[in-house]
């Protein structure tokens, strides 16, 4: 049992350990079969957890064998500012000569994105295939935010940290990208050339991409953007070509078009492969989770699993023929918030209850 998890994560060092985020701001080691007794990494005393806030987020160098290095996303508790305007922390620790802790002293901080309310934080980091960090930012309760290319919020960013830390800062005081900005931006980002926009900015108009991850076999990038009025939506975005495209909150939500002169703006929009109602009982909070690419369970090959926070069943999707069909499984299993995937790309259920479970054939 863990005390509310929000991710389980693959370190893919060979390892074969798995690491339980908690949202207080605690980090575990699951190694063969056992939670470890002492937490990896303790950070509770910076973390906010008020509403949606918490540590979000845990990514690992895709060197991690080799530097040691890991990247985590979390509300700040930031105690000279109002609750609300608590910001996004991202920053980089190192592992200790014992490869089951951290060492604490060796954090640093790549950025801060300021905030205003205690909700839609998004807060799942990853790296691509290409060995950029990519980080989902929620809305931060702004209808204007998603649509504005020179605010960080409401967005996909993809940042450059292979390198030891740079300290950019072309923006300033600009806290609307992020301050500082220890980072390189890659020279594809779809608004490099652009001199008002966050450079950082992949993706834009996204409400609260709370969950969200890449097929090990396509390098898709498959998000779960949580509805506000109508639909609860589920993209694939494909790289590079979608790169710059836009998912329409607040302009338009599934089919229903909110706003049509902001529609009519849109030069790229990325539209859901499937979405499904707000409505009690069927679901209000979507979780992205991942295309199974494991051994164990060849029928599962391929598929997308997700589900929502508030419905106990799950969703399979696949595209046949270029096609998406998605079924119901009836499995049981209560407030999944989260998705995990280890080295050999078999899956997990992250239950904010305290639990996770595996996937097996049955």
């Amino acid at each position: 049992m863990a005390s509310s998890p929000l991710a389980f994560v693959s370190a893919k060092d060979g390892s074969g350990c798995m690491f339980i985020v908690e949202r207080a701001g605690v980090i575990k080691v699951y190694q063969n079969g056992v939670v470890l007794a002492e937490p990896f990494l303790d950070i509770s005393a910076q973390v906010s957890t008020v509403n949606e806030q918490g540590l979000l987020g845990l990514a690992f160098s895709p060197d991690y064998a080799l530097n040691g290095y890991f990247f985590i996303y979390y509300s700040f508790n930031d105690t000279k500012i109002n609750v609300g305007a608590v910001p996004m922390r991202l920053v980089r620790f190192e592992v200790s000569a014992d490869p089951n802790i951290a060492d604490e002293n060796t954090m640093q901080v790549i950025t801060e994105i300021s905030q205003s309310f205690t909700y839609h934080k998004g807060g799942n980091i990853n790296f691509g295939p290409n060995g950029y960090l990519y980080i989902g930012t929620g809305d931060d309760g702004s209808l204007t935010s998603p649509q504005v290319t020179s605010d960080v919020n409401g967005k996909i960013l993809r940042i450059d940290v292979t390198e030891d830390l740079i300290f950019k800062n072309e923006f300033g005081n600009d806290v609307n990208c992020g301050s500082p900005q220890n980072y390189l931006i890659p020279d594809d980002n779809p608004f490099v050339d652009d001199p008002i926009a966050c450079q950082a900015v992949f993706l834009l108009g996204l409400r609260n991409p709370w969950r969200w991850s890449f097929d090990k076999a396509t390098g898709h990038l498959y998000i779960g953007d949580v509805g506000g009025i109508t639909y609860e939506e589920v993209r694939e975005v494909i790289i590079p070509e979608d790169a710059g495209g836009n998912l329409g909150w607040p302009c338009i939500e599934g089919e229903v078009v909110l706003r049509q002169a902001c529609v009519d703006d849109i030069n790229h929009l990325i539209n859901p492969f499937f979405t499904y109602e707000r409505v009690s009982g069927q679901g209000q909070s979507v979780v992205g989770g991942y295309v199974y690419r494991g051994q164990q369970i060849p029928e599962l090959q391929g598929m997308y699993l997700f589900n929502d926070i508030y419905r106990e069943e799950f969703y399979f999707s696949e595209s046949i023929n270029g096609q998406w069909q998605t079924e119901l499984w009836s499995e049981q299993v209560s407030r999944v918030v989260s998705y995990g995937e280890d080295e050999a790309g078999e899956l997990y259920l992250v239950s904010i209850s305290g639990s996770i479970y595996r996937i097996i054939k049955n």
